[in-house]
């Protein structure tokens, strides 16, 4: 097709080079255009892995009736978007609940029949729940090794799998009671797996029984419980409304 163009026709000695440049474009172009095959795309990002074609003509219908609805604010305009509003997140949620009470059926057939389609839905369920703080989907081995969505159910399944393998002999070891610390003399706090403890007192002194006691208390339950605490990582912050003296 390239070799068909009559260029030295078309590449004038009597144009300029910007001239010529632009008729060699277009040309090359149209030579592409009919030799290179297209292929549209249509780019979902935000979609969901059960998201279909009925969801997503009724969401296109929500929005425009936002659109007219932020031009003109009519009771109509008003009542149009927020009843279109209320069907697409009533059918996200229906259509999402059918979604995964029929996912084992339709993932042991995919696996028999289509694995590629198979491992793309495992990959975006895998992707969809990384985004959030849950566990991803579990095969359970006591349910034929199909998928648990469920987090009281992945947590047991966690939970006998460390089981499993755990090399510490439990069987004669009680268990301390779990009880709240009521021999503490500071306010605690908890934060994820950070702890921290408050105290008020009018010298140093007495500050420093205080706290003595109280880590005495703390060391008592981590030894119970088989915990450690880390001594590099605690700091000490003292709140005055007195100067300190040099």
């Amino acid at each position: 097709m390239v070799s068909e163009v009559e260029w030295n026709k078309l590449l004038d000695n009597d144009i300029s080079i910007h001239e010529s440049c632009n008729i060699f474009t277009h040309e090359f172009l149209k030579v592409t255009e009919s030799c290179i095959p297209k292929k549209e795309v249509i780019i979902r990002s935000n979609d969901k892995i059960w998201f279909n074609s009925n969801l997503r003509k009724e969401i296109r219908k929500r929005d425009r009736f936002r659109k007219i609805f932020k031009k003109n604010k009519s009771m109509t305009n008003e009542k149009k978007f927020k009843n279109q509003r209320n069907r697409v997140n009533n059918l996200k949620k229906q259509i999402k609940q059918n979604f995964y009470e029929n996912i084992n059926e339709n993932l042991n057939e995919l696996k028999q029949t289509n694995s590629r389609v198979y491992w793309k839905i495992i990959n975006s369920l895998l992707k969809e729940d990384r985004s959030s703080n849950d566990i991803p989907p579990m095969q359970n081995p006591s349910n034929n090794f199909e998928f648990s969505y469920d987090a009281k159910e992945k947590v047991d399944i966690l939970n006998r799998y460390f089981c499993s393998i755990a090399s510490l002999d439990a069987n004669n070891t009680k268990v301390p009671d779990f009880d709240d610390r009521d021999d503490m003399i500071g306010l605690s706090r908890m934060f994820a797996d950070d702890t921290s403890i408050g105290h008020t007192a009018p010298d140093e002194t007495t500050l420093q029984s205080m706290i003595n006691i109280d880590l005495q208390n703390i060391n008592s339950w981590a030894n119970d419980w088989l915990v450690k605490f880390n001594p590099n990582k605690t700091n000490i912050m003292l709140f005055s409304n007195k100067n300190s003296k040099k």
